[in-house]
């Protein structure tokens, strides 16, 4: 099986520094699954960060999953979030 598609459904942050949220993933075959993901986040972490840390803890789920063992899914090339270039601006004073 494929993943084409991978959602989050919602997030939020915990006070002990952890993210709980909710991850649907699309299979190639009509297959669909809302999964319940919990990954730690420490620091100023940004969205896009999270929701790739929420989207690879569901992919770990699913490929334990035991119908899923012998054969693992795989990822779709742009099913997954995508982290983005953080720019660093620089200030000159003078």
């Amino acid at each position: 099986m494929q993943v084409n598609h991978v959602e989050l459904l919602e997030w939020h942050l915990t006070p002990e520094g952890r993210c709980h949220g909710k991850v649907r993933m699309h299979g190639d075959g009509g297959e669909t699954f809302v999964l319940d993901c919990d990954v730690p986040c420490a620091g100023n972490v940004g969205r896009r960060a999270l929701n790739g840390a929420l989207a690879q803890d569901a992919m770990r789920q699913l490929r334990q999953m035991p119908e899923y063992r012998k054969d693992p899914p795989q990822a779709a090339e742009n099913a997954m979030p995508q982290p983005r270039k953080r720019r660093r601006l620089q200030l000159s004073l003078g």
